[in-house]
């Protein structure tokens, strides 16, 4: 837009100057506001609508993205084609909602927790697509969770992670907690398969993989010199006793003849 001073309009006029550069200028701050309200902001980033969640409860959360790739205007932009949703340790995702041209995909650890959920487009066209999961926020009424964002296009992507303790130039997502949702309590969480837990013992139907202890094997605490010098003991005492009887029979025949 061109800006035409009053001088330029009225060369001719000296009188009146003033007011009319002062009235020019009242048009220009109102036209100014009126910019400011109906522009979109340039600094438009994804966000979870509401921008709360309640604590220790089953919340339905969406994650809105702003705009597209390549543009900071809300709306525009080139078609989102990935967002993929850095699991927090603060939040328990239980699942993730499916959308028509979408495929949606989940990455757990070894315990079976949800760390990573996709949105991958197939053939849908929009620049700020909204995606929906279900999941526990974990804290106190009053804390705020971040969540970091991926968000990919063609040839272009946003990192959205910036968080108050690891900066970043695109902020992750902030949520507040709130009070639990009593309407709303949070799933029992699912135990690990019986196989995947290191501590799990052996089922009925299974044999223990410990053969049992032979007959003739030494038991605990002792070893194979053990039982072989308690068996020789045992044959010297023997050999002894015999002697003695044999001894004493030869004493009480002599006695008997004397």
């Amino acid at each position: 837009m061109t800006t035409v001073l009053p001088h330029t309009l009225y060369p001719d006029q000296t009188t009146g100057g003033q007011a009319l550069s002062t009235r020019t200028l009242r048009r220009a701050l109102l036209l100014g506001c009126v910019l400011l309200l109906v522009a979109p902001p340039a600094w438009a980033h994804p966000s979870v609508q509401g921008g709360e969640a309640p604590v220790d409860s089953l919340a339905t959360v969406t994650l809105a993205m702003a705009h597209g790739c390549g543009s900071e205007q809300s709306g525009g932009g080139d078609p989102t084609i990935e967002v993929a949703l850095e699991v927090p340790d603060q939040v328990r995702v239980v699942d993730a909602e499916e959308r028509d041209g979408w495929d949606v995909a989940l990455e757990q650890d070894a315990g079976g927790r949800i760390t990573v959920v996709t949105w991958v487009a197939r053939d849908a066209q929009e620049a700020a697509p909204a995606v929906e999961f279900r999941a526990v926020f974990s804290g106190a009424p009053g804390d705020e969770v971040y969540l970091k964002v991926f968000q990919g296009c063609d040839g272009f992507a946003y990192r959205w992670i910036g968080t108050p303790d690891e900066p970043a130039a695109d902020p992750a997502v902030r949520v507040r907690l709130t009070e639990a949702d009593p309407d709303n309590p949070p799933p029992a969480e699912a135990e690990p398969e019986p196989e995947d837990r290191p501590d799990a013992a052996p089922g009925r139907d299974e044999a223990p993989d410990v053969a049992p202890p032979s007959a003739a094997a030494p038991v605990d605490g002792q070893d194979e010199g053990t039982v072989d010098g308690r068996d020789r003991r045992t044959g010297f005492l023997a050999l002894a006793v015999g002697i003695a009887i044999l001894g004493g029979g030869i004493w009480i025949g002599r006695r008997l003849r004397g």
